[in-house]
């Protein structure tokens, strides 16, 4: 591993890192409600579309795992949505043209859907937990998406290999 794959998964921990504590720390004092952006689940899926399914699936369960440690989730939910979100949308950004951005935030919303029932089946299954889920947190969600996924770009977009050739 190279010294500039070294910094690149460096950003993207510390994004995600940072993701996690806006999500759960800064954005509940400040957004009335408690509502949260569900900011990890737009990084998985700003992952999914620039990296493809692997590499946002193993990142999903990775950041899942931390989500359901840092709050009082039983472990595994978070885990089980989150790489269902990066699966679903890798694969759904290798067979659909992205390109624009519409596609995009339609794709985005969809996976917070599919984090949504994911999470509430697996916690009904696994533990006998009932979610309740804000309409209002999706649509938030879906309305910061464009700025999380422009934001993003830069640390997920693969390394370009011409210079490594010349």
């Amino acid at each position: 591993m190279g010294t500039s794959q070294v910094k690149r998964i460096a950003r993207i921990l510390a994004l995600f890192l940072a993701a996690i504590w806006i999500d759960q720390s800064v954005l509940p004092a400040l957004l009335p409600g408690g509502i949260s952006l569900r900011l990890a689940t737009v990084l998985i899926a700003a992952l999914a579309i620039q990296q493809g399914p692997v590499a946002a699936a193993a990142s999903g369960f990775a950041l899942g795992i931390v989500l359901s440690l840092l709050t009082s989730e039983p472990l595994g939910i978070a885990s089980l949505a989150l790489v269902a979100v990066g699966w679903v949308g890798g694969k759904a950004a290798a067979r659909f043209p992205l390109s624009a951005f519409p596609a995009r935030i339609a794709l985005v919303l969809g996976l917070l859907a599919l984090e949504a029932g994911t999470t509430f089946v697996s916690a009904w299954a696994f533990f006998g937990i009932t979610y309740r889920f804000n309409l209002l947190e999706m649509c938030a969600a879906a309305l910061v998406s464009p700025a999380v996924l422009w934001l993003a770009e830069p640390a997920f977009s693969r390394p370009s290999l011409s210079g490594r050739y010349a």
